[in-house]
């Protein structure tokens, strides 16, 4: 039988009621949640303030952590961190001592915090949990690169790279190192008919995870995934005869370039090449601690030197622009008049 309009009314009220309901629960069970662990979830919201870059609402979650959690020392960590950002040393100083008076045991990232706020300029190392933050939450939420330019950017590398492989039916073996973007250059290779192999390197799981689940023709694209450092992979590694290897902005927390150029070299095979983009700067130095994002930058000439060094011929080196925009480079950060800008460079360069 069918139902009359009070029946289809009433019937569409209590659906409407039933969802209301479900709203307030879910909404009621997540207050509640917050409300039993107000340290944590204060702390959680700092972390969220910081990557956003407010931090006076950073500083605030973490200092309201600190009185009620007195012995966290993480807190005071983050507290001593964020104050750095808003240039206040002294009480930057304070929260770091007292991290570590709460935490005496060697601790990498309290010994660079209390390095950025005494000596910043002899800075060499960038702790690695201190990478992967930046690489998380600034890479994968389109901060660390302009946006348009992440698919551009790729397409860009990868064209003048085979453009100066001098394989006539290219089989390539890749070494993908950093692989930030989810194994794109992976698929984009794979795409062309040139991979014989691709090795995959990174920090990020989320990242190398995607990765590996790339396929093309039902095959996964990338032969190794390795959860790894790419400097210590370098490094450690026993890797040559490569083909290419792609290094896409994975060299801002590494200062020794003599070092990265050299072991890249030793990692190629005759004529193979290393298609990378660097985050450059246009001071008249050839490298730059930049305190305020825990990263290097280079100048194009340093990069150009320090490679012809190791070995390298100067195949490609070019500012990275969009392409309705050749006037000018694409700028990363804003920077006052007298302060050194920053833009992305490639280079091309072949063994």
């Amino acid at each position: 039988m069918k139902a009359t309009f009070k029946e289809q009314s009433q019937g569409f009220i209590a659906n409407i009621v039933t969802s209301v309901k479900s709203f307030i629960s879910k909404r009621t069970e997540s207050l509640a949640k917050k409300l039993s662990d107000i340290p944590g979830t204060n702390y959680r919201l700092g972390v969220f303030h910081f990557n956003k870059k407010n931090y006076s609402d950073a500083a605030l979650r973490f200092l309201i952590v600190t009185w009620l959690e007195p012995n966290n020392a993480k807190a005071f960590f983050q507290l001593a961190r964020t104050h750095v950002r808003r240039e206040k040393f002294d009480k930057a100083k304070q929260a770091i001592t007292k991290a570590k008076e709460l935490n005496p045991k060697p601790w990498k990232e309290a010994d660079y915090i209390a390095n950025l706020i005494d000596a910043p300029n002899n800075i060499h190392y960038i702790p690695t949990s201190i990478i992967k933050q930046h690489i998380i939450y600034a890479y994968h939420k389109g901060e660390l690169v302009d946006k348009k330019l992440f698919g551009y950017r790729h397409k860009l590398l990868l064209k003048d790279t085979l453009k100066n492989i001098k394989q006539t039916n290219p089989h390539l073996h890749v070494l993908d190192l950093g692989c930030n973007d989810n194994g794109y250059y992976g698929q984009l290779l794979a795409n062309r008919e040139v991979l014989e192999n691709i090795t995959a390197v990174g920090l990020i799981e989320v990242s190398l995870a995607k990765a590996q689940k790339r396929k093309f023709e039902s095959t996964p694209i990338y032969t190794n995934i390795i959860h790894a450092d790419p400097s210590n992979y370098l490094a450690e590694a026993q890797i040559s005869a490569l083909d290419v290897i792609i290094c896409d902005r994975t060299w801002d927390w590494n200062c020794n370039l003599p070092d990265i150029a050299s072991k890249l070299h030793k990692a190629l095979n005759d004529n193979g090449i290393v298609a990378c983009i660097f985050l450059t700067h246009t001071s008249d130095e050839p490298k730059i601690f930049d305190p305020q994002h825990d990263r290097f930058t280079v100048s194009v000439k340093e990069i150009e030197t320090v490679f012809n060094h190791a070995g390298f011929e100067i195949c490609v080196s070019k500012p990275l622009k969009l392409p309705a925009d050749t006037s000018e480079e694409t700028d990363i950060d804003d920077n006052d008049d007298d302060s050194p800008s920053f833009s992305e460079h490639y280079f091309i360069l072949r063994r």
